[in-house]
């Protein structure tokens, strides 16, 4: 895909290249609206139809990679993953879009005096939904690690605990979280997630599959 992305930057993709580009963007789209009602909703209110949203935003994403040109020139060789570099381009694109839209309608709105106010609460409102959303998509990145090793990792870190690897030496764990940490420190790093947005992660993969791993792991023992 980076190839592709290349040559389409450059002007020299071929027709069956940039379809399997176009049908990745949309896969992406349809993915990030269909999941989230109120985007849907909103994004119909703007664009008229669903198709005529879904086929406006894959528009307005080709244009949006072409003026990042520079940028995906300089930096496309760095980036591990990217469909995930791309999936978070479009996610944020939708997530402004909407953004734009209500800030409008607040700064459209009257008070009972017929005086023109600002409601921020919707974009400040938004602006979490933008982290939860970042939250959840990044929380599919994590589950490509070894989920044992992350989830003890988490634990260790958060609450002191050692849920897992009792059998295993001070060196062993050691060793294991230090090369967790590295590709967890790349996955960071390729998705470009803030601070509050791994907090959230966090907190929803800990909820998702650790408690999930550390309920199994006490039947199992419970079983012996």
């Amino acid at each position: 895909m980076k190839e592709i992305i290349l040559k389409y930057l450059n002007n020299k993709v071929e027709e069956e290249e940039e379809n399997k580009l176009y049908l990745l963007i949309k896969k992406i789209v349809t993915i990030v609206i269909g999941t989230h009602s109120n985007y849907k909703d909103t994004l119909i209110d703007i664009y008229g139809t669903y198709d005529s949203a879904v086929n406006e935003i894959i528009n307005e994403i080709f244009i949006k990679i072409k003026n990042k040109k520079k940028i995906l020139m300089s930096k496309i060789n760095n980036i591990e993953n990217i469909e995930s570099y791309i999936s978070r381009l479009i996610l944020n694109h939708i997530i402004d879009i909407v953004k734009s839209y209500k800030s409008k309608l607040s700064l459209n709105k009257e008070d009972d005096e017929g005086n023109e106010k600002i409601d921020v609460i919707n974009v400040i409102e938004l602006d979490d939904v933008k982290s939860e959303v970042i939250a959840e998509y990044f929380v599919e990145e994590l589950k490509s690690l070894d989920n044992m090793q992350l989830c003890y990792y988490f634990y260790k870190v958060l609450y002191n605990e050692e849920i897992f690897y009792s059998e295993k030496s001070k060196d062993a764990k050691y060793k294991m979280v230090q090369r967790l940490k590295e590709k967890l420190r790349n996955l960071v790093e390729d998705f470009g997630i803030d601070q509050k947005e791994f907090a959230i992660a966090v907190k929803i993969y800990m909820s998702e599959i650790c408690d999930k791993i550390r309920h199994n792991n006490r039947e199992e023992k419970n079983k012996k």
